[in-house]
């Protein structure tokens, strides 16, 4: 017996079940290749994650047993209890009471720091701050795990980089080994080992938040070398301990923080190991740093000068003094420094840095540009003489027969110099004796008692020089001047003109 339910199937039909069928069976596997996607990136991620905290417990573990605390004691002196109204009252009843106070000895007073260090070498050479160790009376290292107070001796402190090296009587200690700062990268991962508020082997986690700073530090006289951000977690007395890579290699030596509150905000700064090698490598070898000198005087090369000088990138010498090794080398006022032994010199700090650290009596190989043309000298660095101060700049008298142009108020040398004024040696050039307060040249820095020698590259040996080539500033120009200050020594000053 047939059953007959009305429908009839051809070709067309089964094909499309077919379809349909192979629709669903690719729905159902995706969805399962999904689950299984899912499932096998997570397990990727924890297993990343595993492997970097692998990493970070591996270089706790390396790292730590270099890392030293360092405790230091200083004597400061008690007063002898002379009283200021010895032998003079000032015709003053001076009551006995007050009296006895002031005659009153007062005891020498010992005061403890504390600092952290880090082992550089086996036989126990120590790297740490200058501000830990450098002005203490006696130092005492504490190793970890050892409850011992070693007592250490001062080998070098180098005060502008603020690193010292400090020595203990013992051997086989792990040293630390210095990796490139130079290759750092902002992104990777760093991590501090030090003695915060005196919690030894504290190990705190972070990454190179910028490269090259050089951030305020008040009154502190550190005038060397460019510093590393991180925001590993840094706090007082983490001072002179390492910043480590995932390697487990020094990239810097932990320095000092910006905060309002004394606690850390997550701004720290470190000194590079490139730096920190070669500074602690010389306080080993000779006890002092000798630091290397051209005898230039240098400003930053700003948008504004770029196309005046014709180079993007580089250091502008303002001056240059006499007979010293950058002159014997024919270097010029107006020259661009692009590169120095080779290495790219963007920043007055970098070059500065590239011949302090050559060293004296070294000879070097710089690249200049100067009327836009690339050159190619030779200098052999002098010792950097240090304690130099510049005289201060004597206050300008009323003058007349001023004129004024770019907001600026100039007189001829020779007036000025008639009517009392005190000037730079007579080599050409216009006094400023005043500048508006809203103009760009103000804003610039221009200030009354500066000389213009030269306006874009025209030298103004009179009024009417300096006003001719005024007049073809139109707003929006960028405009260089070539100044000479009171004591004698030149720069560059550029702005665009309102």
């Amino acid at each position: 017996m047939k059953l007959n339910l009305g429908l009839r199937w051809g070709h067309g039909h089964a094909h499309l079940i077919i379809i349909l069928l192979a629709v669903l069976m690719g729905a159902l596997l995706g969805m399962r290749y999904m689950d299984v996607s899912k499932h096998s990136l997570a397990s990727a991620q924890s297993s990343s994650a595993l492997a970097t905290q692998q990493d970070f417990v591996q270089v706790a573990k390396a790292v730590k047993p270099s890392v030293v605390q360092i405790n230091t004691e200083t004597v400061i002196k008690g007063s002898s209890g002379v009283s200021p109204f010895s032998g003079n009252d000032f015709g003053l009843p001076i009551p006995p009471e007050l009296r006895r106070f002031f005659e009153m000895p007062t005891p020498d007073q010992t005061v403890r720091g504390l600092g952290s260090g880090f082992v550089i070498r086996e036989d126990g050479y120590i790297l740490t701050n200058n501000h830990v160790a450098g002005d203490a009376q006696k130092l005492y290292v504490v190793l970890p795990g050892d409850d011992k107070r070693y007592p250490a001796t001062l080998v070098g402190r180098d005060e502008r980089s603020d690193l010292a090296v400090i020595k203990i009587d013992k051997r086989g200690l792990p040293a630390l080994e210095f990796g490139d700062s130079d290759a750092l990268q902002v992104g990777q991962w760093s991590i501090a080992i030090g003695s915060p508020f005196g919690l030894e082997q504290t190990v705190t986690v972070g990454v190179i938040s910028a490269l090259g700073r050089h951030p305020d530090q008040g009154d502190r006289n550190i005038k060397y070398g460019e510093f590393i951000q991180t925001d590993a977690s840094l706090n007082p007395g983490n001072s002179g301990g390492p910043l480590v890579d995932v390697a487990g290699h020094v990239v810097g030596v932990n320095d000092f923080i910006v905060s309002e509150s004394g606690g850390n905000i997550g701004i720290g700064f470190a000194i590079p190991s490139n730096t920190a090698k070669t500074i602690s490598e010389e306080l080993i070898k000779n006890g002092r740093i000798s630091r290397g000198r051209l005898g230039i005087i240098i400003q930053p090369l700003t948008p504004e000068m770029r196309g005046y000088f014709g180079v993007d990138k580089g250091v502008v010498v303002s001056d240059v003094q006499a007979g010293s090794p950058a002159e014997k080398a024919g270097i010029k006022p107006g020259d661009v420094i692009t590169k120095f032994n080779g290495k790219d010199m963007d920043s007055v700090s970098r070059l500065t840095d590239a011949v302090s650290s050559l060293g004296p009596g070294k000879q070097a190989t710089i690249t200049i540009v100067r009327n836009k043309q690339p050159m190619q000298l030779t200098a052999v660095t002098a010792e950097l003489e240090t304690g130099q101060q510049t005289a201060s700049a004597p206050s300008t008298p009323p003058l007349t027969g001023q004129t004024q142009a770019l907001g600026i108020q100039v007189l001829s040398l020779a007036d000025a110099r008639a009517q009392g004024a005190r000037v730079p040696r007579d080599t050409g050039g216009v006094l400023v004796t005043g500048v508006d307060s809203s103009s760009a040249a103000y804003s610039a820095g221009l200030r009354p008692g500066t000389t213009i020698l030269q306006v874009n590259g025209v030298s103004v040996a009179s009024v009417d020089a300096f006003q001719q080539e005024a007049a073809k500033v139109k707003s929006g120009d960028n405009v260089v001047l070539f100044l000479m200050s009171r004591d004698g020594t030149t720069s560059f000053l550029a702005f665009t003109a309102g």
